[in-house]
């Protein structure tokens, strides 16, 4: 070997070591599926920055499955491989297996390993899916329900385990609170709980019999408890390609018809645990599903009532009553519009919820303005929402002087007028009750009775005084008896 082809020997895996550092692989699968159900395991090759790489690629799948390992090798013109593989009952337990894929690149037209990856993933003994509850149409996201109205209970699988199925009989068995009710040849039970407030647990056990190899298309048939003909449901099941990582989704076709009752007429042959929520296979033919779910029933809003005044004289409080029955928990909010509102139905509390253990409440409330509201009242429970519109209108109305408040002042004067003459009258026949007569021996003029003062008065008695004097003096020397004239002794 010469020297060149040594170099090329020493320089191409510094290449490929260089280039292999800057990739890495993440794989994502389909599972859990059950066991004999195809899984489709995806890995998509990215650069160290997050960005998907172009080019062409080669991708290297492995398991570690002891009896059945499988091996894939494909080549993509892009980032992205699939790979679907499927594990056969009596040569693999269920439990955790792993998967590996490693990415080459092509380079001299030597394969450079870029990277490489493991994952964990499941394989179960029954079929994997959920129990759905749907009401009056509508798919319910909690264990609450309705005790007014027939429930459908279905058993939606998995994507794999639903195309694994997909051509088998299907009988399910349904137990509520531990105790058998019946059988369906599919995965549905539409059942109607009368009683409020009571928790039931409701268990499906799902038979799939792989001996009968029917291609027709597979019906399954929602039927009712009730010993009457209802109106149940035909659901058409349309199989999607299990080898096609992209579908996801199976269609249905909705029809509807009249069919009989649940059949309960015979006892299953199934041991099954209430207690534990388990039991024995009958045959390793079939493939087993279980599924269980409480249900919570409640009782919807029902008599639900407004009342109180809702036309108001501008400064009047609103009070609005409101009563409701169903089963509580109830919570409530209210909203106030301007104007006339259209209530659709859709509204929900974005203000802060009131909860009640009675649905029993008051709505006060002040407007400031003389116009048309429109009170929005929200009140739900665990299984339904009421929403009600009250209009409200607040109108000004023109003041007028009371009656009373002329009547009154005038009443009071007339009164008042009357009492006062009335004391007056009063006033002046005791006064002459008691009035003395009296002689005047004033003969003095009636000049002399005007009013003096004190001073003048004085003055005046001085005055007269003195005048009386020599009045006297006068008087004395004219009536003096004349001298010669004695009147001589008695003896």
């Amino acid at each position: 070997m010469d020297s060149s082809m040594m170099k090329w020997f020493i320089i191409v895996p510094l290449i490929g070591g260089v280039f292999a550092s800057d990739y890495y692989v993440n794989i994502i699968d389909d599972g859990p599926v059950v066991v004999g159900a195809n899984i489709t395991f995806s890995a998509r090759l990215y650069l160290k920055g997050g960005k998907e790489p172009e080019g062409t690629y080669k991708f290297k799948w492995k398991d570690n499955a002891e009896k059945q390992q499988h091996h894939g090798e494909y080549v993509s013109n892009n980032s992205q491989s699939n790979w679907t593989v499927s594990y056969s009952p009596d040569k693999i337990k269920a439990g955790s297996h792993q998967v590996e894929v490693e990415v080459f690149s092509t380079l001299f037209i030597i394969d450079w390993s870029l990277c490489s990856r493991r994952k964990s993933f499941e394989l179960t003994s029954y079929l994997n899916g959920e129990m759905t509850l749907k009401q009056n149409g509508t798919s319910s996201t909690s264990d609450y329900i309705s005790n007014a109205t027939e429930v459908k209970h279905h058993i939606t699988l998995h994507q794999p385990d639903a195309n694994y199925i997909a051509d088998t009989d299907v009988t399910t068995h349904w137990y509520l609170d531990c105790k058998y009710i019946g059988k369906t040849n599919d995965m549905a039970l539409v059942y109607n709980y009368t009683t409020s407030d009571v928790t039931h647990t409701i268990v499906a056990i799902i038979i799939a019999s792989h001996d009968s190899n029917n291609t027709s298309t597979n019906y399954t048939r929602a039927t009712t408890t009730s010993n009457t003909e209802s109106s149940t449901e035909l659901i058409l099941m349309n199989s999607t390609n299990a080898n096609d990582a992209k579908s996801n989704n199976t269609e249905f076709a909705y029809l509807t018809v009249n069919e009989g009752v649940v059949d309960n007429s015979t006892v299953p042959s199934i041991d099954f645990n209430c207690s534990s929520n388990t039991f024995s296979p009958l045959d390793n033919r079939s493939t087993y599903g279980l599924f269980s779910r409480q249900v919570k029933v409640k009782a919807p809003i029902s008599n639900f009532k407004v009342e109180g005044n809702n036309w108001l004289q501008h400064g009047d409080l609103l009070n609005l009553q409101v009563w409701c029955n169903g089963s509580a928990p109830f919570s409530y909010c209210v909203q106030f519009h301007i104007g006339n509102y259209s209530i659709s139905g859709n509204e929900s509390c974005s203000t802060r919820k009131k909860y009640l253990s009675a649905c029993n409440f008051e709505i006060p409330r002040y407007f400031g303005n003389s116009t048309n509201y429109t009170v929005v009242i929200i009140v739900e429970n665990d299984v339904q929402k009421v929403v009600r519109g009250v209009n409200v209108n607040v109108y000004e109305v023109t003041k007028h002087p009371q009656i009373s408040v002329i009547i009154v002042p005038v009443a009071a004067a007339i009164v008042a007028i009357i009492l006062i003459i009335f004391g007056v009258a009063f006033y002046v026949q005791s006064r002459h009750r008691y009035i003395v007569e009296v002689a005047d021996f004033d003969f003095s003029n009636a000049s002399d009775m005007e009013y003096k003062t004190f001073r003048e008065r004085l003055v005046e008695a001085v005055s007269n005084a003195f005048n009386k004097t020599e009045d006297f003096s006068e008087q004395d020397s004219t009536n003096a008896a004349p001298a010669s004239k004695k009147y001589g002794s008695m003896q």
